[in-house]
């Protein structure tokens, strides 16, 4: 990790310093007016935009603004398409070769590579200037003039030019404006201006759909003027044609027809016709569709050529937006109201990309932000370093010392390069941030800013987020048995058929142990189908054996309960228990046909009436342990 730092750190160096001081340059360029009589006009040419401007400062509108904002272009541009493309492959070059087992090790640590890629990419301009520039600027341009590098740097420090709060409005406007346009806008215009995509391997190239636009203006109007000729019938021959049926149909075609068969974006109606025209085949095609965006197969395999929305870009994004927030607040209060606004731009930005420059994502859940968690916590550890070292260079000294500032004299620059000229009193303002014993006092309040901020971290860290009465087990299950029993988890009569049932087993289970042995099943079974239990007793063993599902040698409540809940779907526990009248065929119909157990026991209890049952008693007495067989014929009947 650390030798991937020091690679980051050093192409920021090579790379962004000479642009650093390119800005610097810019800033304190001199104006025109000061090179007429001037000592600075005898070293260097005065030419307008380049070494000099007309305006003093970088007002909006100002020349001096306009080159400043070029260079913000230039600055945007560098890091958000080199920089962000050369970062993203140096980490995944990285990651590959460390190798991981696991796939979720290998994203989990390319997120971390990306994060302190682009962390560096995106906040090395401001922090090189905040604390290396705008501190010792005075040193570093004597530095250039020692080392033969005048040239660079052909004018005085002027600490009041480069200002730390002037530094982050214009590279945030502008990175974020050329962030959106290269995520959003350019990849829809290049697919607009592409042409709609083909179906097969070729693509259309930007020539290709230039012609293709030209001949159908070229045609759209040659149409129009055809249209508008006086005689012109649509009855002439040259006009018609004759068709299969010996119908006369306009030979001229519309714009629309050519336009769908020099693009291949036939609609089916139109597609069906040419079929039928071309092979004599009829095709049947809907009249009408009930898709809302009227999506044909050619739509479908266009869209499929689109490339593939991925969100980890922006995950990064809002974690680097979070460290600009979280850093720089402190720079500049109003930092979080364009942040807030880039947010709601983001988000209409994300839907456009979803419904016109993507493929449609698959919709998937996720519990967690996953490792972003800890991106977000580093991004927090830094944001607190970086906050403490600007209250101590850039605010401290104002609070120690006597120096008194108006307002339209205030400079978000290090106490050390403060003028005290600019002061409502310049002999009460005492200038002492160049000692030893200053900058010792400095480092050691920087030390206890930081290690207070990150006690207020861990502290906040502590505290359990769910509270303690939701914690508890108790309280949990408590919550559970309210929710199971306040909302009914099935429709009344199905309750109601349970709680009948139970009540009847609870009477035949004589040990109370929610399990029926055999003779207590058959008793328990004869009387929910209204039948004596004699007649049950021949088969009672294959009762007992087929309801008996996990071979306890006892039957619990709950397979009695759907075993009984659909007995009339089952053919073979239906002919052991006879459930039917043979010499009643409505009412076999309506066992048959009927599909609520209390119901099925109303008509049960019709069937087995007190007669029948005695006549029944009777015929398996005389019988020799004999009964009466069950006619299973029944239960195949088609409706």
């Amino acid at each position: 990790m650390l030798f991937y730092v020091l690679v980051s750190a050093l192409i920021q160096c090579i790379c962004l310093v000479p642009f650093i001081q390119w800005y610097v340059y810019a800033k304190n360029a001199p104006t025109c007016d000061a090179c007429s009589g001037d000592n600075e006009a005898d070293s260097y040419a005065c030419i307008w935009f380049i070494t000099c401007f007309n305006a003093s400062t970088s007002t909006v509108g100002t020349d001096r603004w306009v080159y400043i904002l070029i260079q913000g272009i230039l600055l945007g541009l560098l890091i958000d398409i080199i920089f962000f493309e050369l970062f993203n492959w140096m980490s995944e070059k990285f990651v590959q070769w460390e190798n991981y087992a696991k796939k979720s090790d290998h994203e989990n640590r390319l997120i971390h590579r990306r994060f302190v890629f682009v962390w560096s990419n995106w906040f090395f301009w401001f922090l090189f200037l905040s604390f290396v520039y705008l501190p010792f600027g005075d040193q570093i341009i004597k530095l250039f003039h020692h080392m033969g590098l005048g040239a660079l740097a052909p004018y005085d420090w002027n600490p009041n030019l480069l200002t730390l709060d002037t530094l982050f409005v214009t590279p945030l406007v502008v990175t974020q404006f050329l962030n959106m346009l290269l995520e959003t806008i350019v990849p829809y215009l290049v697919r607009k201006l592409r042409g709609r995509p083909t179906t097969g391997c070729r693509q259309a190239s930007p020539i290709a759909w230039c012609k293709s636009r030209l001949s159908r203006c070229f045609r759209a109007a040659q149409h129009q003027r055809q249209s508008m000729m006086p005689g012109m019938t649509l009855n002439s021959q040259s006009d018609t044609t004759a068709t299969s049926s010996g119908l006369s149909a306009p030979s001229h075609r519309r714009p629309k027809d050519e336009e769908e068969e020099s693009t291949g974006n036939l609609t089916a109606k139109r597609l069906a016709h040419l079929v039928q025209k071309h092979t004599g085949f009829f095709v049947g095609v809907l009249p009408m569709s009930d898709d809302s965006n009227q999506y044909s197969a050619y739509e479908v395999l266009a869209e499929a050529k689109l490339p593939v929305f991925d969100p980890v870009l922006d995950y990064l994004d809002a974690c680097i937006q979070f460290s600009y927030v979280v850093m720089f607040t402190v720079v500049w209060p109003l930092l979080p109201f364009p942040a807030f606004f880039n947010n709601l731009l983001e988000v209409r930005g994300d839907a456009f990309r979803l419904l016109f420059a993507n493929r449609r994502p698959m919709p998937r859940r996720d519990t967690s932000i996953g490792e972003w968690a800890t991106v977000l916590a580093y991004a927090n550890i830094i944001g607190v370093t970086v906050v403490s070292a600007f209250v101590v260079v850039y605010h401290w000294g104002y609070f120690k010392t006597g120096c008194n500032f108006t307002f339209n004299n205030a400079y978000m620059v290090p106490f050390g390069t403060i003028e005290p000229s600019t002061t409502s009193d310049p002999s009460a303002c005492e200038n002492d941030s160049e000692t030893p014993q200053w900058r010792m006092i400095q480092i050691i309040l920087f030390v206890i800013l930081e290690h207070v901020g990150f006690c207020f971290r861990y502290l906040v860290q502590q505290i359990e987020k769910t509270p303690a009465a939701i914690r508890s087990s108790g309280y949990l299950r408590l919550k559970q048995i309210q929710l199971l029993t306040g909302t009914p988890a099935a429709p009344p009569a199905q309750l109601e058929y349970v709680q009948r049932l139970r009540a009847l087993f609870d009477q035949h289970d004589r040990d109370g142990d929610g399990h029926l042995a055999e003779p207590e099943l058959v008793n328990f079974l004869a009387a929910w189908i209204c039948k004596h239990p004699s007649e049950l007793m021949p088969y009672s063993g294959i009762i007992f054996r087929y309801m008996d599902k996990n071979r306890l040698g006892k039957v619990p409540f709950s397979t009695c309960c759907l075993m009984m809940q659909h007995v009339n779907h089952d053919r073979f526990f239906s002919c052991l228990l006879g459930i039917y009248d043979p010499t009643n065929g409505r009412l076999n119909d309506e066992i048959r046909k009927t599909c609520d157990p209390i119901e099925l026991q109303r008509v049960m209890s019709e069937v087995s009436s007190e007669a029948q049952r005695r006549s029944s008693m009777s015929a398996v007495s005389s019988v020799d342990g004999g009964a009466r067989l069950r006619d299973s014929t029944f239960f195949y009947v088609d409706n």
